[in-house]
Order: structure tokens, then sequence, then C-alpha cells
């Protein structure tokens, strides 16, 4: 995903730290939520009318002819500077503190909602994308909740999956958008199912793969969530 060139004129809140980054748009997860009104993200299809398809570009820049502009502020310039620092140094306690948090709800949780069939598979799998994610899970409790947590906070869509013994099967999966490379290339985190509701799978995909899988052609950028 790409960033604006100037800093939003809307502050946000401080309860929501994720809306304090002045650059970027619905708290970078435009595969859920949407923002016609430039200060407050909602989700998709809130706004009346049933789930629409969601299309990501695979290359996003930032060039001179952009139409995004920078709109003067209310505030004189100082009181400004100094409502922004606090703000950001407001949020910036408040995102540790719910880091914090955050870190000693997932030690607390018994058993995620959502598991691979045995320990086994976690185990092979974390070890095989594990470098995929940079680093973000020391261990392979740790990347079964990042699992659930796209589950419970990406898209849900449906796809074709291609048994050993030829049989094509109906899934469910989960897809949550990361950001461009780079090159400008989308990439996605991807959680796929089993008819028995089993996790089989969490890795990173770019744009091309997850379009090819749920569309059959990686150029229909189109994502079209499962009600």
């Amino acid at each position: 995903m790409g960033r604006f060139i100037n800093e939003d004129t809307y502050e946000g809140e401080l309860n929501d730290p994720l809306t304090l980054n002045l650059y970027t748009y619905v708290i970078n997860n435009p595969l859920k939520y949407i923002d016609p009104s430039g200060n407050k993200h909602l989700i998709h299809g809130s706004g009346g009318g049933g789930g629409r398809a969601i299309t990501i570009p695979a290359k996003t820049k930032t060039t001179s002819s952009s139409k995004l502009v920078s709109v003067p502020a209310k505030k004189p310039a100082q009181t400004q500077a100094e409502a922004n620092a606090k703000a950001h140094n407001d949020g910036e306690s408040l995102s540790n503190e719910n880091l914090a948090a955050k870190q000693s709800n997932a030690k607390g949780m018994s058993k995620p909602s959502s598991n691979f069939a045995d320990r086994t598979l976690l185990e092979g799998h974390y070890d095989k994308h594990k470098g995929e994610f940079k680093g973000s899970y020391k261990d392979a409790d740790e990347y079964l909740r990042g699992a659930n947590d796209v589950i419970n906070d990406g898209t849900k869509v449906q796809y074709e999956y291609k048994l050993k013994n030829g049989t094509v099967e109906t899934r469910t999966g989960y897809v949550k958008f990361m950001g461009n490379t780079q090159k400008g290339e989308a990439k996605f985190e991807f959680v796929g199912t089993n008819n028995n509701g089993n996790i089989t799978t969490y890795h990173v995909k770019r744009g091309e793969d997850v379009w090819k899988l749920l569309n059959g052609n990686k150029h229909d950028k189109t994502i079209n969530p499962l009600e």
C-alpha cells in the first residue's frame, strides 16, 4: 500500500492508535474498510447494500500528477504543531500499552479458535514459512496466533483446491493485505482451511498468486468477499 505525500488533516483518535499515523489510509486494511469522509474508517458495505467486490492494484505509485492535495490546517501553525506533537507522544504511549496488553493476552490464551490438524503439521508449516514473515513470529504458537488474527480480521474468500487423488474441493480461505514490495507489487497474508475447519497453511502470497487462486487469472485483481 502506498503512502500519502502529505499529512492527513484529521489527527485521529487517541483511543485508536492506528489512526494517529497521518500517512496511512483506513489503518492499512483497505480490504475491510473504506473512508468516504476522510475522517473515519468504515467497514465495507456498512453504508448500505450487500458485499462488494474489492479491487487492489498490483502496483501503487505516487507521482507529481497525483490528485492528493494538502488542505490548509484551520489552526495556527504553532498550535497545530504542538497538537500534533502531543497526539504523537500520547499515541506512542498508548500504542506501547496496547502492545503490552496484546502480548499479555496472547500468553494467557490457552488455545486459538482455529488450529492445524496436529502439532506436527503446525510446526512443519512454521519452519517452512517463518522466513516470509521477517522474524515476526519466534515460535509455532505465535505463528498460529498470527493465522487466527488473519481469520478474525482478514477477508473471507472461497477457492478451489485440488486433492492428491485429483478431486477438486471448494475451500474457505482468508486474505489480509500487507502492503507493497519495493517494486510496487501487492503482498497478502493467506490462511487456507479444509472442510473440517482445520488450518492447512498460513503464508505470504504475491498479489498475482492470490488473484490466480481466487479467479483463475492473475490479471483479474478482484477479491470477492464470501458472505
